[in-house]
């Protein structure tokens, strides 16, 4: 059976009737943090194996990657297939036929250390207890 493919749009159509589904975005994290569709979660290609028995078979599992270059979607839903997963997509174009498709993207603020608030005044020069 071929894996089953998915449009941006018809992805997005999907996700505004929200449709039950998993997008599964299968960059490394450093690149997921700064750029994912809106809900997907982040499970790398090199980490699918240790997740495939808590992985659902009742609804569609919608990987995707960077463009229609990367293979990480299509090898991810190919392994899901060799172990009796039936639920595969792939979106075709990944994250830059999401993007030309005028969709947004959502994304992980991380504040770096030296922006971190600073400790109550009170805090600062106390005596320790």
């Amino acid at each position: 059976m071929p894996t089953r493919k998915i449009t941006a749009k018809q992805l997005k159509r999907r996700m505004d009737a929200r449709d039950d589904l998993l997008l599964v975005d299968l960059m490394p994290p450093s690149q997921y943090v700064l750029l994912h569709l809106p809900g997907a979660i982040n499970i790398p290609l090199d980490y699918l194996h240790e997740v495939l028995p808590y992985l659902p078979h009742d609804k569609d599992i919608v990987f995707y990657c960077n463009n229609k270059a990367c293979e990480f979607s299509r090898v991810a839903a190919r392994k899901l297939e060799l172990h009796g997963f039936t639920n595969a997509v792939v979106l075709t174009g990944g994250m830059a036929a999401w993007e030309k498709a005028g969709q947004q993207f959502a994304t992980i603020l991380l504040r770096p250390a030296e922006e971190a608030p600073a400790p109550p005044p009170q805090a600062v020069g106390a005596p320790a207890q």
